[in-house]
């Protein structure tokens, strides 16, 4: 990955039936101690529309060291032990590039 290229992940997880509030419970504080890391430009959890055992975690980070970071630290460890019991099997981590930029306004 060049230096200046983003790493943005698109983490899709599937939750087992019934674990979907232990789930949220575990992610919520983890998006909160994400979003404070350095380097962290984004990082959201989005529940899919028509099927709610399945959401996605989208994370764009400023540097590939950033993102290396944040997969270090002790709240993602952390999250990874608490989602393990309530996941249908292993995250799908997608990592993407952005291709086109939308135009400014004005």
């Amino acid at each position: 990955m060049s230096a200046d290229r983003k790493p943005t992940l698109f983490v899709t997880v599937r939750i087992k039936p019934g674990s979907q509030d232990a789930v949220l419970a575990a992610l919520a504080p983890a998006v909160v101690a994400s979003n404070l890391e350095p380097g962290c430009l984004r990082y959201e959890a989005f529940s899919d529309e028509v099927n709610d055992l399945e959401l996605v975690v989208v994370q764009q980070w400023a540097s590939e060291q950033a993102h290396e970071e944040h997969r270090r630290a002790p709240h993602e460890k952390e999250l990874m032990d608490q989602l393990g019991p309530h996941l249908a099997g292993p995250p799908a981590v997608r990592q993407v590039r952005q291709v086109a930029l939308a135009a400014s306004p004005g």
